[in-house]
C-alpha cells in the first residue's frame, strides 16, 4: 500500500454585489475646541447621510467610531525661524455598506470635496447567500482536484485507483505549517477621478479554496 499526499485547489471570480465605503473625519488646528467642533460636525453630517442612504435602500447599514482627540507636532516656518508647533487633531472613522454603486459614486464625490473628510478606500464583497453557495461549490471542486491528482500519480506508478483516507482544510493538516482560513478572498477595487466625476470600477471578488488530502493505492 502506498500513501499519496496531495493538495487540491479551486478558484472562481464573481462580480461584486455590494461595497463598503471607508471614510475618515480628521480635523487639525491650534484651537482644541474648534478642532473638536469641526470634527463632530462632519461626523454628524456623515451619519445623517448614511441613515438617509439606508432609509432609501441604497445602503444596508453603517458603523462609526466616536470622535477621538490627540496632539501632534509639526515643524513650521515663521519670521526666519523654524520651530515645532503643537496642534490638536480629532479623528473618527465611518463605514457605510452600499448596494447602489451609482449612488455611491455621486455621494463619494460630494464627500471627498468636503473639508476635514477623506475617502480612505472602497472595498467590495458578495452577499452572504452568494458567498455561501460559491464556497460550497469550491470545496467540492477542490476535493475532486485532489483526488484527480492522486489518481494521476497512482497511474504513473502502475497502482490501483487510490482510496481517499483524509481531507484537511488549508493549515489544518497535523504537523503542517499554519495557513490562512478557507476560503481565502482577494477583494480589489479601483476608485479614481475620471475627469467628469468619481468613477468606481468594482473588480470581481476572487474566492479560492485549498485542501490537502491523503489517499492510499
Amino acid at each position: 500500500m502506498v500513501l499519496i499526499a496531495v493538495t487540491g485547489e479551486a478558484s472562481t471570480s464573481l462580480a461584486a454585489e455590494r461595497a463598503t465605503a471607508h471614510l475618515r473625519v480628521e480635523a487639525t488646528g491650534a484651537d482644541r475646541a474648534d478642532v473638536v467642533a469641526r470634527a463632530a460636525h462632519r461626523h454628524a453630517e456623515l451619519l445623517d447621510q448614511a441613515r438617509t442612504h439606508v432609509a432609501s435602500g441604497a445602503a444596508t447599514g453603517w458603523e462609526a467610531q466616536d470622535v477621538t482627540t490627540g496632539t501632534v507636532h509639526e515643524w513650521v516656518e515663521g519670521d526666519g525661524d523654524r520651530h515645532r508647533q503643537r496642534l490638536f487633531r480629532a479623528t473618527a472613522n465611518v463605514r457605510v455598506h452600499v448596494v447602489d454603486v451609482a449612488v455611491l459614486g455621486s455621494w463619494l464625490l460630494e464627500v471627498g470635496a468636503q473639508e476635514d473628510v477623506a475617502v480612505d478606500h472602497v472595498s467590495w464583497d458578495l452577499t452572504e447567500v452568494t458567498r455561501t453557495a460559491a464556497v460550497e461549490n469550491l470545496r467540492v471542486r477542490a476535493v475532486r482536484d485532489a483526488v484527480a491528482r492522486a489518481a494521476t500519480y497512482a497511474g504513473a506508478l502502475g497502482l490501483t485507483t487510490p482510496r481517499l483516507t483524509a481531507v484537511y482544510e488549508d493549515g489544518l493538516r497535523p504537523g503542517g505549517p499554519g495557513g490562512g482560513p478557507v476560503p481565502m478572498m482577494a477583494m480589489r477595487a479601483v476608485a479614481h477621478d475620471g475627469g467628469g466625476g468619481l468613477e468606481l470600477q468594482p473588480q470581481d471578488v476572487e474566492l479560492t479554496v485549498t485542501v490537502s488530502a491523503d489517499l492510499e493505492a
